[in-house]
């Protein structure tokens, strides 16, 4: 009988023994985790036998535990990536002691490289939102007659014609129609024979948000004007024809205050918006106050 005990004994020493070493085993694991270069968040599940932290070294990942003794999870926040390359970095999950435990890698695509219909912000970031537009005619205070009176503020007129159109996800989309449009009389130009209407495009019920076409990258700010013309026209500076016109304005470098030079020159004119796309315009947001 005692043989029998002494046998029970150390069978539930030699249990115990391997229950100790099972608690303090610790196993490692590895996991890959993509975003699109928009961002977002993702939530990872850690199944540990031990207390865990994590550890990362860029700010475009921000990792939250949740957690209690072992078992828990990861909230995983990147932020938008506006380079174009991809980037990836690890998060690394150890003991408290500095063990390593787990290795979460993650990897980010980059913004698709400069589609032409892409919306950006002022800041020339990539807007990605959406937004409800309208292109509405407007009466110009300004001229053709010459480069120091170009049109640069005008007078909307109620119960007009309006274009509509959307930026979703980011991108422009607008259509100028081929069909003839009216213009009355107030819309008589300054310069004689020249009717025609300067048009805005802007965010439905928000007249101070608007967008346009500038150069990409240039501290000048050179833009594209969007006329709509009721009949051909042309005089020393300008050659319109019927319809929709767009005008690149752009600074003149040869410019110096005080001088006789124009600010502003007058550039390629165009019946079709993509020929400026094509030369890296892009459409900015812009705040008017």
């Amino acid at each position: 009988m005692r043989k029998i005990n002494c046998l029970v004994g150390i069978l539930c020493l030699l249990l115990y023994s391997c229950s100790k070493d099972s608690e303090k085993t610790i196993s490692s694991f590895e996991k890959n985790v993509e975003f699109s270069s928009i961002g977002g968040k993702q939530q990872i599940g850690i199944y540990t036998n031990t207390e865990w932290e994590v550890k990362y070294e860029v700010d475009w990942i921000n990792a939250e535990t949740f957690k209690n003794i072992s078992n828990g999870s990861i909230i995983i926040t990147v932020q938008s990536n506006n380079m174009t390359a991809d980037r990836s970095s690890p998060i690394i999950v150890t003991t408290p002691s500095g063990e390593i435990i787990g290795k979460i890698t993650i990897s980010q695509k980059g913004r698709i490289d400069d589609s032409p219909f892409q919306v950006y912000n002022e800041d020339w970031t990539p807007f990605e939102g959406d937004i409800e537009l309208i292109c509405k005619p407007a009466v110009s205070e300004g001229s053709f007659d010459s480069p120091d009176h170009f049109p640069s503020s005008t007078i909307s007129l109620e119960n007009t014609w309006v274009i509509n159109g959307e930026v979703k996800d980011g991108i422009m989309n607008i259509d100028f129609p081929t069909e003839k449009m009216e213009l009355t009389s107030e819309y008589k130009n300054f310069t004689e024979g020249l009717t025609m209407a300067q048009m805005f495009i802007e965010q439905k019920n928000s007249f101070n948000r608007k967008i346009g076409l500038h150069k990409k990258g240039d501290k000048y700010y050179n833009s594209v004007y969007i006329l709509y013309v009721e009949e051909d026209f042309t005089n020393e500076l300008v050659t319109f024809k019927t319809g929709w016109n767009f005008i690149e304005i752009y600074y003149n470098p040869d410019w110096v205050y005080g001088s006789d030079e124009p600010f502003e020159l007058i550039g390629i004119i165009s019946q079709d918006v993509n020929t400026f796309l094509e030369k890296g315009y892009r459409w900015l947001i812009e705040i008017w106050i």
